[in-house]
Order: C-alpha cells, then structure tokens, then sequence
C-alpha cells in the first residue's frame, strides 16, 4: 500500500443514513418484520408503550413511511382492529406521507399534471382518515402532526390551521414533529411567507429551554429561506446575523450534555450542513466527530450532487480539524 493510500485509509469516511428509524434498531427491527411477514401485532405493541413525544412520532412516522410504500399489514391491522387508535391513526399519517409520494419531491411547476390529480384524490383519503383517528383519542400527538400535514397538502386557510396547532399544543405542547409541520405551512413555499416562518422559529427559538432540540428551529428556518432564494444562498450563509444565529444555537443546543433523543442524529446532521455552509468548519468537524461520521439524508439531499457536496463538506471540515491540530502541536 503506497503511503497516500495509507493516508487515505486512516481519514474518516463520512456516510449517509436514509432510514427514518435512525439508530432506533428496535423500531427498525419491527418495521422490517412487519414489511417481511405482515405481521402488525409487534408495531401495535411498540406504538402503545409509554414514550416521550420525539420517539413516539419517530416510530409512527418510520411505521407509516412503510406502510405509504407496501400497507397490507396496516390493511390487516384496520380488519382486526378497526377501532383501535394507534391503527387509525397510522392509517391518516400513511395516507398523508402516500400523498407526497404521488407527488413527487419536485416545485409545483415541475410536477405533472397527474401526479397532481393523484396527490388531491390521496388527500381525501387522508382527510378523512384524520377525522376518524382524532375522534378515535383528540389527545394523540401524531394524529394533529397528520392532520398539520393535510393542512399543507390542501392548502387550508389560516384559520383552520391555527385550529389543529391549537389541538396539538393542548396535548403535546413541545412536540417536534408538530413544530416541523407548523414551519412548513408558514413558510413562503406553502402557506405563508418569510415573515411569518421567521416569527414563529424565532419565538420557538427563543422560547425554548436550553438543550431542547426545539432550538434548532431557527436553523430549520434559515434553511427554508435558503431554499426558495436559491440564488443568495452562497452569499446568505455568510451574514453575520446567520453565524450569530447558528454560534448560539450550538451552544444552547450543546448545553445540556449529549443528545440522545430520538432525531438527535437529525439534529446533527442539520446543524452540520448549516455550520459547513457558512464555512464554520471547526464546529462543524466537533458535529461530524459527534455523529460517529454518520448524517441523516436530511437537509443535504437538496444540494446537487448531494452525496458529491457531502464528502467535500466532510473533507474540508475534517482537514481543518488537523490543520488546527498540526498548527498547535
């Protein structure tokens, strides 16, 4: 082996995880079982477990992800069970997700006319799926984040939007999913607008304890806005009003030890794409090092040639780390 391949062996490989469970092997377990052999007794005993928020809405969210793709086991559940309302509402959450899949991840200008028709006709499945899983438990967290999503979807107005956030925040008022769903229905892309999504993170921002990972939601913002000014973008990272935003999110996200909440990967992996676009390579290193090398997909599929842009975000990162380490030895 020459020496630059010796070299090239010893640096840390970055790699992508697509998997909604993340390091949930359990959830990823069950969900397999079920997609293999049909079987919805074990998804039904994991979702009916006591869980904080976070997990739970992963788990729901991993099992209706699979059942959006393949729902006969779901379909079984619902002929088993057809009142049980963990069943009811993963049906309107799958309903929900299957939607977006007839849609397809394209802006609305690109997106075929058909893809369209099959999204809006999914939707009112979803619609009401919804009705039927939130008279079934009004206290279920993700049967609101389901219904927020239709509100997305169907393009509802304000007020009836405002009506569902207010259902979820009476049960589950810091629920992160919920929050995610929110921003989107207030962002310039749907329902809303810059203004408005940067109100709303930036008080659920400032709001939220120290360690929370309801602090990233400023971030989460800064994204979006990103996204629709794709042409400031290279430009927008670097205003010193965003450094500042992102430095202090890192540390009150950092503040309260290691993360290990259920989308603490998430959550790395998002704040490590932002801290490399604004060339905030140190603390991005510390994120990638934290994550064992590992990012979810989330926000870096939307760069072209994501898996391209990742390595080199991960390379540069990582060779100022040992630069620094070089420089100081």
């Amino acid at each position: 082996m020459s020496l630059l391949d010796r070299l090239l062996s010893r640096r840390p490989q970055v790699t992508t995880v697509t998997d909604l469970a993340m390091d949930d092997a359990e959830l990823a377990a069950v969900r397999d079982l079920a997609d293999a052999g049909g079987d919805w007794r074990p998804v039904a005993r994991l979702l009916r477990q006591e869980l904080d928020a976070d997990r739970r809405g992963t788990q729901f969210n991993t099992f209706a992800a699979a059942a959006a793709a393949d729902g006969r086991w779901l379909d079984k559940w619902l002929a088993d069970e057809p009142d049980a309302p963990e069943a009811l509402t993963l049906q309107s959450w799958t309903l929900v997700q299957r939607a977006w899949l007839a849609r397809g991840g394209r802006f609305a200008r690109y997106t075929p006319a058909e893809a369209f028709r099959q999204f809006h006709r999914i939707l009112g499945e979803a619609e009401q799926a919804s009705a039927r899983a939130l008279a079934a438990d009004p206290d279920e967290p993700v049967a609101w984040v389901a219904a927020l999503w239709l509100a997305v979807g169907q393009q509802e107005g304000l007020t009836e939007f405002t009506r569902r956030w207010d259902g979820l925040r009476a049960c589950a008022p810091h629920d992160r999913l919920g929050h995610n769903a929110a921003l989107q229905y207030l962002c310039a892309k749907w329902q809303g607008s810059h203004e408005q999504m940067y109100a709303f993170a930036r008080d659920v921002t400032d709001s939220a304890p120290a360690g929370s990972p309801l602090v990233v939601q400023i971030i989460q913002a800064h994204i979006e806005y990103a996204l629709v000014e794709n042409e400031q973008a290279a430009t927008f990272w670097k205003r010193s009003d965003v450094r500042d935003d992102l430095a202090a999110v890192l540390r009150r996200w950092q503040s309260e030890g290691p993360h290990t909440h259920a989308l603490a990967l998430h959550d790395r992996s998002l704040l490590a794409f932002a801290l490399c676009e604004a060339g905030m390579w140190e603390q991005a290193a510390d994120l990638f090092e934290s994550a064992d090398h590992r990012v979810y997909e989330y926000p870096w599929y939307y760069k072209a040639y994501s898996q391209r842009h990742l390595a080199e975000a991960h390379g540069r990162a990582m060779r100022h780390r040992r630069g620094r380490a070089d420089r100081t030895a």
